[in-house]
């Protein structure tokens, strides 16, 4: 089994362009963050962590900007 490092590590060196072709290919999950799968299309999706403190995130809060930002990220990923 691979560790949680050894994971990430393997995810890091796959190529965005890849990523959904591949998972449709191997019939598998595909796990990233909003920002990544920005501009990628997918058949289905699970968007985790939508909650206070998550999204948006705890540090953006205070910040306006960003917090347009990570809305303008979730709706990408709804739509």
């Amino acid at each position: 089994t691979l560790s949680t490092a050894q994971f990430l590590d393997d995810v890091a060196l796959l190529q965005e362009e890849s990523l959904p072709k591949a998972s449709q290919e191997l019939n598998a999950v595909t796990l990233m963050t909003l920002h990544s799968a920005k501009g990628l299309e997918f058949d289905g999706v699970v968007i985790c962590g939508l909650e206070e403190g998550v999204l948006p995130s705890g540090q953006s809060v205070y910040e306006p900007a960003a917090v347009e930002e990570e809305r303008r990220l979730l709706y990408v990923g709804m739509t």
